[in-house]
């Protein structure tokens, strides 16, 4: 899609955290506040291996919570070797579904491409959602 392929070319040069922030930052009906953090990060943590002879190796899974247009959202990425490259990778994440996926689906809404069955279906996100707690509000 163009959206895609648009996003692509800014990632050339600018990374997936700094996309994510400007990508929300852009929002029209809601902007946010002057002096508030755009995205807040959370960090869960686990230990792996540890068998036998393998040393246990900690893990990182990043949180990004965020407003996009007056609407809280939260999403998670995967399990990895360091909080950059966990915070990174839910970046990435929340970006593919945000721009290419809801973008893909908004412009085959906007032609009459879907039938109405399509838009109630869930779809395999490549974010995966949880509750959490509201932005500011500490967890449970």
């Amino acid at each position: 899609s163009e959206v895609g392929t648009a996003v692509a070319a800014v990632g050339a040069t600018k990374g997936a955290i700094s996309q994510l922030q400007e990508f929300v930052q852009g929002a029209k009906l809601y902007p946010m506040p002057p002096n508030c953090a755009v995205l807040q990060w959370s960090y869960d943590t686990r230990m792996v291996g540890g068998r036998g002879s393998e040393a246990s190796v900690l893990e990182f899974r990043a949180t990004v919570a965020f407003l996009l247009d007056g609407v809280p959202h939260h999403a998670v990425g995967s399990w990895k070797h360091s909080k950059k490259i966990a915070q990174r990778d839910t970046a990435e994440r929340t970006l593919g579904l945000l721009v290419n996926r809801w973008g893909e689906i908004a412009m085959q809404e906007m032609y009459g491409l879907l039938a109405d069955d399509e838009l109630a279906a869930p779809s395999s996100a490549s974010v995966k959602c949880r509750a959490a707690p509201a932005i500011g509000e500490p967890e449970r």
